[in-house]
């Protein structure tokens, strides 16, 4: 929205601000593929594009909001979302745990792998394997 201010009184004086919507109005059609597809895909989706050719991002999250329908934030909170994050710790912002490639890399070791040898098998740079060998073995001592 735009603040647009126009003469109110008779000699042509501006006293009064009025706000003045920008763009078309939202039909039918764009407002129920919103209520459909939002709450699924959230504001990121790239099939928006094809559903609501005419609208921005931004147009979609705004419009969105104003009608209550879950946010891409709260997208991330949903039931799956939440499981997966659970399963799957290691792939969370901040994990502070173990490698998720620390059993692989013990098996290699079993097998008679040196650490410069699984660093080149798995196209790593120098020094993971051993990286990962050393935090597994101050681990396991405590230390």
């Amino acid at each position: 929205m735009a603040t647009l201010t126009e003469p109110t009184a008779a000699d042509g004086t501006r006293h009064m601000t009025r706000r003045v919507r920008l763009g078309k109005a939202w039909n039918d059609v764009e407002v129920n593929a919103l209520k459909t597809y939002f709450p699924i895909h959230g504001s990121g989706w790239e099939g928006w594009s094809e559903v609501l050719p005419d609208r921005s991002s931004k147009a979609i999250s705004v419009k969105a909001a104003s009608m209550g329908i879950v946010t891409s934030r709260q997208h991330n909170k949903t039931p799956e979302r939440q499981r997966f994050k659970r399963e799957h710790p290691e792939r969370r912002s901040g994990y502070k745990g173990p490698d998720p490639m620390e059993g692989r890399i013990m098996r290699m070791m079993a097998d008679g792998m040196t650490p410069s040898e699984i660093d080149a098998e798995m196209k790593w740079r120098p020094g993971k394997a051993k990286r990962v060998i050393t935090e597994r073995w101050a681990r396991e001592k405590g230390l």
